[in-house]
């Protein structure tokens, strides 16, 4: 039940669109239910106010606004760690033999390191597989940090779904590490 969260969170980081208030409300209780009150479900309370309260035309708007019109905040992981460096492309295939080892598939339009198809990923895999954790370590976290700072200041409602997110991540690492 807990990696169908992270499935929900990949819905969420896509363009908004009819099924985004269902998703929000199904992964809001996903998280209560399995873990209870804390900082994920109280940033989480915060972004599912905004969705049920806001006209899909609108979130289409203030998506477009936050992740796509400016690079610091874009949603694709690789370009945070590498920028548009030969780098990022060897992340890239790098990703690409990982889910194809695992048999995961996913849209040929979009690219490997785009957050909603790594959280996908990891939704299929769970964060107890070895190189899921080293993909949320080593990318998500440090993608994660730099979304969060870019978002600071800005009131874009997306900064509540980025926080519970990370804490979302660090909650399942520290389980999977306690065992």
């Amino acid at each position: 039940m807990r990696e169908k969260a992270l499935s929900k969170f990949a819905q969420l980081f896509d363009y908004p669109n009819s099924g985004t208030k269902k998703a929000v409300c199904e992964i809001y209780h996903i998280v209560k239910e399995s873990m209870g009150d804390g900082e994920v479900i109280e940033d989480l309370w915060e972004f599912k106010k905004y969705i049920e309260n806001t006209e899909l035309g609108y979130m289409e708007e203030i998506y477009t606004h936050s992740f796509d019109l400016n690079p610091k905040v874009s949603l694709y992981v690789g370009y945070h760690l590498f920028g548009e460096s030969y780098k990022r492309g060897d992340f890239l295939v790098g990703l690409k033999g990982v889910y194809s080892k695992k048999g995961f598939s996913y849209p040929s339009f979009e690219l490997p390191d785009h957050m909603k198809v790594i959280l996908s990923f990891l939704g299929k895999v769970g964060i107890e597989d070895p190189e899921a954790r080293v993909i949320v370590e080593e990318a998500l976290f440090p993608s994660i940090d730099l979304l969060e700072h870019s978002f600071n200041g800005n009131d874009s409602p997306y900064l509540y779904l980025i926080r519970s997110l990370k804490a979302y991540l660090q909650e399942r690492i520290k389980e999977v590490a306690d065992g």
